[in-house]
């Protein structure tokens, strides 16, 4: 994968997790609190999802578990 479509697959990771964790207020918070975030993933996101997460538990204290798996193409 050249560095282009690697810069551009983080950047639409990055713009897609925080249009997704922006959700988070409009969802309720009942027994949310203690749970890890579990997303699932095509394993070609790992390097950009591990930086989001990263980036995310600094930010807010809170862990994600990240499952990925290979995609179809």
């Amino acid at each position: 994968m050249n560095l282009a479509r690697r810069t551009w697959l983080k950047i639409a990771c990055l713009a897609l997790s925080g249009a997704w964790l922006g959700t988070f207020p409009l969802t309720g918070t009942a027994h949310a609190q203690s749970e890890p975030v579990t997303i699932f993933a095509a394993a070609s996101l790992k390097n950009a999802l591990d930086a989001v997460a990263a980036d995310w538990q600094k930010e807010t204290g809170k862990t994600t578990r990240i499952s990925y798996a290979a995609s179809s193409g």
